[in-house]
């Protein structure tokens, strides 16, 4: 597929080998930041992609900071979603469930700082540069802010021109550790704009927190605070970016180490037909 990049400071140097990029796993692909279809060094470009290879870390370094809007405030990267049965890129007009599984292997090189206040995000949105009116977007991601809360994020923009919807939600008043998993699902709705994101905290080795009292520690929410809706033909692009809230110059992200997964799934709008029934 042909790739438009927005000019940065990410190299090729850590792009894996094409038959690694393309492996997959019932649908399952790795979001790899070297090899993104679009990079937007927001923020002056200050993340560094350290290392990244199939079978490895991505180790990114990025200094501690307050902001929460991709592309003009925070690098992000982007992946032109695709439909994995006929490879056509997904549009807002379709009706898609995006599934993101982000294992975190070292949340901050504690020795030097500690990544309090920053978050690794997904998010589902129609542009590779989210600066405009008509831009928009729907995700969550993690969330450290003391080194013992379990705590996630969610964001929201109906207007990219505008600041973002950002809040937190405390899972848990212990057992935060450097190593954890979050399950992200986003799914957009026949008006073509948000249904539902639902993120969810496991342990590092995919099992229920061991504090936790049901199956899905986390939170799901379908009331946005203004509802928008994309152009039917506005692609979906699934960004990576690291906002951050309540940080100071001793919470650097450093050597922050995980493996982003993604999966798109299209949902057949209207079974009546489809079935013949």
């Amino acid at each position: 597929m042909s790739r438009s990049r927005i000019p940065g400071s990410i190299s090729n140097q850590f792009l894996p080998p094409a038959e690694k990029r393309t492996t997959t796993a019932e649908g399952w692909k790795r979001f790899y930041l070297g090899s993104a279809a679009a990079v937007h060094p927001g923020g002056g470009a200050t993340l560094t992609l350290n290392s990244e290879s199939h079978g490895n870390w991505t180790d990114i370094t990025q200094p501690a900071h307050n902001k929460k809007k991709p592309c003009t405030e925070v690098s992000a990267y982007f992946y032109t979603l695709r439909d994995p049965v006929t490879n056509n890129t997904v549009k807002w007009g379709d009706e898609w469930t995006i599934n993101v599984h982000i294992v975190t292997n070292q949340y901050s090189d504690t020795g030097t700082s500690t990544g309090r206040g920053q978050s690794c995000a997904a998010l589902v949105t129609n542009s590779i540069v989210c600066d405009g009116t008509d831009h928009h977007y729907l995700g969550a991601g993690t969330y450290n802010l003391d080194d013992d809360d379990i705590k996630v994020v969610r964001t929201y923009s109906s207007n990219c021109a505008g600041a973002p919807v950002f809040t937190t939600r405390q899972l848990r008043n212990s057992g935060f550790t450097q190593q954890s998993r979050h399950l992200i699902t986003m799914e957009n709705s026949l008006h073509v704009g948000p249904k539902l994101v639902m993120i969810e905290y496991r342990d590092y080795d995919n099992t229920v927190e061991q504090g936790g009292a049901d199956d899905i520690d986390g939170y799901s929410y379908d009331e946005f605070g203004t509802p928008f809706a994309c152009a039917p033909s506005d692609p979906a692009y699934l960004c990576i970016y690291f906002p951050g809230l309540n940080s100071t110059s001793s919470m650097h992200l450093t050597n922050h180490q995980f493996k982003a997964y993604f999966k798109v799934s299209l949902r057949d709008s209207d079974p009546v037909v489809s079935l013949g029934d």
